[in-house]
């Protein structure tokens, strides 16, 4: 037996004998309280309820990709998007393993078909 498994085993019997910092029945029982904390929230925007170009022009992409019928956009869907741009998708393990490939592959060909830039001089709209 190791020194830190014979450590461990002194220190359970004097817990159970109840010799480690006070005795096991307490006279007085401990309440506990939750205190209150604080949260903050950090925006990536100045404001939270419109989406940046990036996310929109993204989401129009996915829009397109769901609507055309190339792999099953109910297990393999885009989950969110950041700020900048990046998607994030729930396809990983499962069957929507098998649906990735064919979701990013329409992305990055719609990504070819209507660039960014000319996306944005057309309004934030693309044509057919």
């Amino acid at each position: 037996m190791e020194a830190w498994q014979l450590a461990l085993l002194a220190w359970e019997g004097l817990r159970l004998l109840g010799i480690l910092i006070g005795a096991v029945d307490s006279p007085k029982p401990v309440h506990w309280t939750p205190e209150p904390v604080p949260v903050c929230f950090f925006q990536e925007s100045n404001n939270p309820l419109q989406n940046t170009p990036q996310q929109d022009y993204v989401w129009a992409m996915w829009d397109y990709c769901k609507a055309s019928g190339r792999f099953n956009a109910s297990v393999a869907y885009i989950d969110r998007v950041e700020a900048s741009g990046r998607a994030w998708s729930n396809a990983s393990i499962g069957p929507a393993e098998i649906e990735r490939p064919l979701l990013w592959a329409c992305m990055h060909e719609q990504y070819k078909l209507h660039p960014y830039k000319e996306w944005l001089k057309a309004g934030g709209r693309w044509s057919e």
